[in-house]
């Protein structure tokens, strides 16, 4: 079954801008009206069904990447590493406006505002 959520998709959007090409190029060529227009709506019903199978073939495996990602945290690493993460973050922001940010604009100070 998930096999055929995976081909659907590529067949039927293959075979929806093949049909779209002819179609509108039937219209513009001013050929068979009827036709072009069947073929038209036939293209459309077809990128409809690509669309359609390609969000339902994608379901499942974008369900287990959320789930897995919730489960170990947006981090990657598991819950309890999370305390010891935000701590190395806090660290770092101070240390990068201490001897970063914080020189660098003291540098491009004009002299009369300098500290």
């Amino acid at each position: 079954m998930a096999r055929l959520f995976m081909l659907t998709p590529l067949v039927a959007g293959a075979a929806a801008a093949v049909l779209l090409l002819i179609g509108y190029g039937l219209h513009l060529a001013d050929a068979e009206p009827e036709f072009a227009a069947s073929v038209t709506t036939a293209g459309w019903v077809l990128a409809l069904t690509a669309v359609v199978t390609a969000l339902v073939g994608l379901r499942p495996p974008l369900r287990t990447a959320v789930r897995r990602r919730s489960d170990r945290g947006l981090d990657g690493q598991g819950r309890e590493g999370g305390d010891a993460v935000e701590g190395a973050r806090k660290k770092w922001r101070q240390a990068l406006l201490e001897r970063g940010v914080l020189p660098y604009l003291r540098s491009h100070l004009p002299e009369s505002l300098a500290p």
